[in-house]
C-alpha cells in the first residue's frame, strides 16, 4: 500500500532531569526517526528545557542537506536546565495540522522523561491546539511520568512507547517508526447498524491505520445483524469505504474487558476536558464488573502467614537512597530530613554565654 506524505515534528526534552543515559537514548531515538524520512516528507526538530529552540522556523522538506543539518543539531543536544514543556507544545502544535494540499498527515513525536507537575494544564493545551495532528509519545529513562504520556498519546490518536534501558532502545523504536512512516488510511469512520449516536462505540477518536496493523473498534449493545460500514481516506486523498456483513462475524470471548477499558478511559478524558470530577462510583462499578484496574480499583494479594513471631528480635540496617537508573550523581536533590541541629544548639548556647558575659562586664563598668 502507498503511504501518505508526512509533516513529522520531533520534540525532545533536554532538561536537567534527562542528563546521563536518558539524553543519550533520546539522541539515538531522534537519529532513528530521521532515518525514516523520505523526500516526500517535511520535518522539524524542537528541543526544550528552560527555553524552546527549533532547528527550522517551520517544517522543511527532508532533503539530504536538511537531514545533514538535523543530524549535527541532534548530536550537539545536551541536557541542562528546567522543564518548560508548554512553549514547546505550542510551537510543535501550531497550525493544528492543516496542510495546504489536504493530503498530508502531520505527526508530532514527544521524546521525554515526562517529569512534569502541571499535567492538567498540559492536557488542556493539547486538546485545544492538537487539531488534526497525531501525537506520539516516547518515554525515556527509568522513572517517566507514564500516566501523562499514555493519556496524551491516547487523546492525540497516536501511540505510547516506553524505553526502559539502553538495550531496549532499538526494538520498540524500530516498530514505532516503521509504523509511523506507513499511514495507509486516515480520517477513519465506523458506522455500526442501529447504533445510537455512538454512545457505546470506542475509540471515539480513531487514529490512523498503519501498514501491517489491525483496525480495532469495539461496540456494545448492537445485535450481530446488518451491515457495518468502515470509511477512510487513502494516500492521494481518495475516499475508501467497505461494508461487512455482521451475520458472518465469528464469536469471541473477552471483548467485554476491551470495551470496558475503552469506556473507563473515555469517561476519565471527558471529566478532564469539562473540568469536572470523575464519576468515581460509575468508574468503580465498571472496573469491578469487568475485573479491571482503574484509578479507584486495584488487585492486592495479602499473605496472612506471619513472616516472624512477635517475640523474635528485630535487626536494623542502613539502606542507601537510590537514584533512578541512568541518572548522574548530584543530578537530583532530595529533601534533607536530618539536620545538624545538635551542633547548631551548641553554637547558640556558646553565643548566649558570650552575650551574658558582655552584659555582666558592662554592668560592672557602670557600677
Amino acid at each position: 500500500a502507498m503511504a501518505l506524505p508526512r509533516d513529522l515534528v520531533f520534540v525532545i526534552d533536554t532538561s536537567g532531569s534527562m542528563a546521563g543515559e536518558s539524553i543519550r537514548q533520546a539522541r539515538d531515538a531522534l537519529q532513528a526517526g530521521l532515518d525514516t524520512l523520505t523526500p516526500r516528507d517535511r520535518f522539524n526538530v524542537i528541543q526544550f528545557n528552560s527555553q524552546t529552540h527549533s532547528l527550522f522556523m517551520q517544517p522543511e522538506v527532508a532533503t539530504g542537506n536538511n537531514l545533514a543539518r538535523a543530524r549535527q543539531y541532534v548530536d550537539r543536544l545536551r541536557a541542562d536546565g528546567g522543564t518548560e514543556m508548554a512553549p514547546a507544545l505550542s510551537r510543535a502544535l501550531e497550525g493544528g495540522g492543516e496542510t495546504e494540499d489536504g493530503a498530508r498527515v502531520r505527526q508530532v513525536i514527544f521524546i521525554t522523561d515526562g517529569a512534569v507537575g502541571n499535567e492538567a494544564a498540559l492536557f488542556r493545551q493539547i486538546r485545544q491546539q492538537l487539531g488534526n495532528q497525531r501525537l506520539f509519545t516516547v518515554a525515556i529513562g527509568s522513572a517517566p511520568n507514564r500516566h501523562f504520556m499514555r493519556e496524551a498519546a491516547r487523546w492525540g490518536r497516536g501511540t505510547y512507547t516506553a524505553i526502559h534501558s539502553p538495550s531496549d532502545v532499538d526494538g520498540p523504536l524500530q516498530a514505532l517508526f516503521s509504523a509511523m512512516e506507513s499511514p495507509v488510511l486516515t480520517d477513519i469512520g465506523v458506522n455500526w447498524p442501529g447504533q445510537k449516536a455512538g454512545q457505546e462505540s470506542f475509540p471515539r477518536r480513531p487514529g490512523d491505520l498503519f501498514q501491517g496493523e489491525p483496525l480495532i473498534h469495539v461496540v456494545r449493545g448492537v445485535p450481530a445483524m446488518g451491515q457495518l460500514e468502515v470509511s477512510g481516506r487513502l494516500p492521494g486523498g481518495r475516499d475508501w469505504t467497505r461494508t461487512l456483513d455482521l451475520q458472518q462475524a465469528a464469536p469471541a470471548t473477552g471483548l467485554h474487558r476491551h470495551w470496558a477499558r475503552e469506556k473507563i478511559d473515555s469517561l476519565e478524558d471527558e471529566a478532564k476536558v469539562t473540568g469536572r470530577e470523575p464519576d468515581k462510583a460509575g468508574l468503580t462499578e465498571l472496573a469491578v464488573q469487568h475485573g479491571l484496574m482503574s484509578a479507584y480499583t486495584s488487585f492486592v494479594a495479602v499473605d496472612s502467614t506471619p513472616a516472624r513471631s512477635s517475640e523474635a528480635p528485630m535487626e536494623s540496617d542502613s539502606l542507601p537512597t537510590l537514584l533512578p537508573a541512568g541518572s548522574q550523581a548530584g543530578m537530583l536533590r532530595y529533601p534533607q530530613t536530618a539536620t545538624s541541629a545538635p551542633l547548631l544548639i551548641a553554637l547558640g548556647l556558646v553565643g548566649l554565654m558570650f552575650s551574658l558575659a558582655i552584659v555582666l562586664l558592662q554592668r560592672r563598668a557602670f557600677s
